[in-house]
Order: structure tokens, then C-alpha cells, then sequence
């Protein structure tokens, strides 16, 4: 696929239908509401704060998530896909009865997924023209990670005097944490499907990046610790489900 075939596609194809665009608000806002419900301060009270805390966080939900979808959208395509956005009304109810459960200490989020539909002029004469699970996966995983190492860039920008850029970065690590859940309606169930290893890799990769963005002040020191091991423990996953010949 050339770059002006792949641009114009991204033109035509890369946009939200009218109902995408619906699904894609309701779950900002209530996501948003889940993080923001919790301002992390001492006192309960309900001030301009609070409402100033409520909207930075359901702007930088629609961000993330945004920057996300863009991304899985783009390589979707690119693999001969039609995307369409779903959001889980189911999920996102539960994120709510959590957060109210449990007085905003405990987040359960539901950032939706991309479901891919044929497309028939992109897919002539590629190798099993219909649909296949594997370029699914691989669309949904690397929008993820993505949005992994672009958090990791934000790290370039973080110090104790942007408390909205690490608010940004906490949110990008809890949508990319629960985005590889493996239940209905979630990006990780799709990324398991189409291969346990791609799972296990993306799982890796989030988990070890978000450890490493608390610890380690050096972006470059988390990329490639992170690089690393998650590849180790791909590996060893894979060894330990398919032995050496000679083991």
C-alpha cells in the first residue's frame, strides 16, 4: 500500500460515523467521572477545585483515548480492516457502582474496542482475502503501545512542578492497563484470541512501562528495560508452553 493510497484511506476511513462518536463520549465522560470522582485531597468538600479536577480529567481521557483509537485506526486499516468503535455499557455501569462502592479508591475502567469489518478492494490479493484474527491483534496492540511510548515521552516533560502532566501520564497508564483486560468488549480479549504471546508481550510492555515511569527518571533507561523484559518474558512464556527439541 502506497503512502497516498494509505493517507486517503486514512481520510475516508479514519473518521468517526456519527454513532462511533457517540460511543466515543459517553465513555470519555464517564470515565473521566470515575478518575476525577477522587481528587485525592484530604477534604471531601465539592468546590470549583473539585469541578476544575472533574474536567481536566475527562479532557485528558478524551486525549488518551482519542490518541489510541487513531492509532489502532490507522494500522486497522492499513491491514486491509474498516474500523468501528464499540463502547461496553455493561463495563462501564460496574466502573461506576465500584467507584461509588469503594468512595472513589478503586478504579474499574472500560475503554471499549475497535472492531475491524472487511475491507474488499484493500484485501484483493493478499493470502486468505476475508478477515484474520492475527491483524486484528496486531492493530489493537500497537495502538496500545503507542500510547505506551508516548507516555514514556511525556516522562521527557515531568517534574514536581507539573502535577497536570502526571496526572496525564497516570491516566494513559490506567487506560493502557485495562485496555489488555482479556474480558467482553475489551481490546485484551481480541489481543488473546488472535495470539497468546502477542498478549503476553503487550501485558508485559504496559505493566513493566508503568513500574518503571514510578521509579526510573531516565526515559531512555525505560524503554529499553522495558524493551527487554518483556521479551524476555515472551520467551519464556513461549518455552515454557512449546519446550526446546532438545529439552
Amino acid at each position: 500500500m502506497g503512502i497516498n493510497s494509505f493517507m486517503y484511506g486514512l481520510r475516508r476511513y479514519g473518521k468517526f460515523s456519527s454513532k462511533e462518536l457517540k460511543s466515543f463520549l459517553i465513555t470519555v465522560i464517564i470515565i473521566g467521572f470515575i478518575i476525577g470522582f477522587n481528587d485525592r485531597r484530604e477534604t471531601s468538600s465539592i468546590d470549583s477545585y473539585y469541578f476544575m479536577f472533574m474536567l481536566v480529567s475527562i479532557a485528558l481521557v478524551a486525549f488518551s483515548l482519542f490518541l489510541k483509537l487513531m492509532m489502532q485506526r490507522a494500522w486497522m486499516y492499513y491491514f486491509g480492516q474498516n474500523p468501528e468503535y464499540k463502547y461496553s455499557i455493561n463495563s462501564l455501569l460496574i466502573g461506576i457502582v465500584i467507584i461509588f462502592a469503594s468512595e472513589g479508591h478503586l478504579w474499574f475502567l472500560a475503554p471499549g474496542f475497535t472492531m475491524p469489518h472487511l475491507l474488499q478492494a484493500e484485501r484483493i490479493g493478499k493470502w486468505r482475502y476475508g478477515l484474520k484474527y492475527l491483524e486484528h491483534g496486531r492493530a489493537l496492540m500497537l495502538g496500545i503501545l503507542g500510547l505506551v511510548f508516548f507516555n514514556i515521552i511525556l516522562k521527557f516533560f515531568e517534574s514536581a512542578t507539573t502535577p497536570f502532566l502526571t496526572h496525564a501520564i497516570n491516566i494513559n497508564i490506567a487506560i493502557s492497563i485495562y485496555s489488555m483486560l482479556p474480558i467482553p468488549e475489551n481490546d485484551g480479549i481480541f489481543i488473546l484470541y488472535a495470539r497468546r504471546w502477542l498478549w503476553v508481550f503487550t501485558l508485559a510492555v504496559v505493566v513493566l512501562s508503568a513500574i518503571l515511569l514510578k521509579l526510573v527518571a531516565n526515559p531512555w533507561i525505560i524503554i529499553f528495560f522495558t524493551l527487554i523484559l518483556a521479551t524476555a518474558i515472551t520467551i519464556a512464556y513461549n518455552l515454557k508452553k512449546q519446550p526446546l527439541w532438545f529439552s
